[in-house]
């Protein structure tokens, strides 16, 4: 799934449920798969080998000698929020996948993507834009994924440009304080390190893509956060154009808290 292709039976729901059964102790491999698809219910296609192998991929869990445990702290796998938590600080680790290549062209495409009424539509697009092979069954799987870890929201088939629970998750696991004042400058460089996949190509003109702009804007109707311009200031960072927000053009400060 976070390899070279991407797989459709990894969904998040059975990579979540895979760790809860090493939450524990270690399991044998045959004896864990046995557990998570009994022979009665099986259907004819195993899912198991895909889903412990994503979870491997996202060093969830490890496996010696056909022995799966867990690799991460009981409390990152305590609900499914967690684990997306857990995920969302680390997606610099799978820079180098298809997937990664994939959602940060989706990231980049800005408006381009509403053009597309399916995930699946925009395969041949996606491919030309980042110079891989990539297939109707990796765009299908890859849908799972994004809402889950908070990069759009799904509307019928089609995604959705937000970047707003994965932004937030990032605040809230770097514990950032509530009523601590930043200007933009500031914040991106607290938050890039985490965020790259989504900023790496905003830093030259300091200018939010679409995605960005969106989580920013709804991060701060929900008052996670209070994003401001103030005319004083020389650190200014562009919002794409959103005409009835408040947030319509350019800010300066970052507020954590509203």
């Amino acid at each position: 799934m976070f390899g070279n292709r991407m797989v459709k039976s990894a969904i998040p729901e059975r990579v979540f449920a895979l760790c809860k059964e090493v939450i524990s102790k270690p399991m044998l491999e045959a004896e864990l798969k046995a557990l998570l698809e009994p022979e009665q219910l099986r259907g004819k296609t195993s899912y198991f080998g895909t889903v412990r192998t994503a979870a491997e991929q996202l060093k969830l869990i490890s496996i010696k000698e056909n022995e799966i445990s867990l690799a991460v702290d009981k409390e990152n796998i305590k609900t499914m929020e967690a684990m997306r938590c857990y995920i969302n600080m680390n997606f610099e680790s799978l820079n180098g996948s298809l997937f990664y290549d994939v959602t940060q062209c989706y990231a980049d495409m800005g408006t381009s993507v509403l053009q597309h009424s399916s995930v699946s539509q925009m395969t041949d697009v996606i491919g030309k834009n980042i110079g891989n092979k990539v297939i109707e069954d990796d765009m299908l799987a890859w849908r799972f994924w994004m809402p889950f870890l908070g990069f759009g929201y799904m509307h019928d088939m089609q995604m959705l440009p937000n970047l707003s629970v994965f932004l937030g998750d990032i605040i809230a696991s770097l514990k950032l304080k509530k009523k601590t004042e930043y200007t933009i400058d500031e914040f991106v460089s607290v938050i890039q390190p985490y965020a790259n996949i989504v900023l790496r190509n905003s830093m030259e003109n300091k200018t939010f893509n679409y995605a960005f702009s969106n989580a920013i804007r709804t991060l701060h109707d929900l008052k996670v956060i209070n994003a401001e311009h103030r005319l004083d200031s020389r650190e200014i960072w562009s919002l794409h154009p959103f005409d009835g927000h408040e947030l319509d053009g350019t800010i300066t400060h970052i507020t954590i808290g509203g």
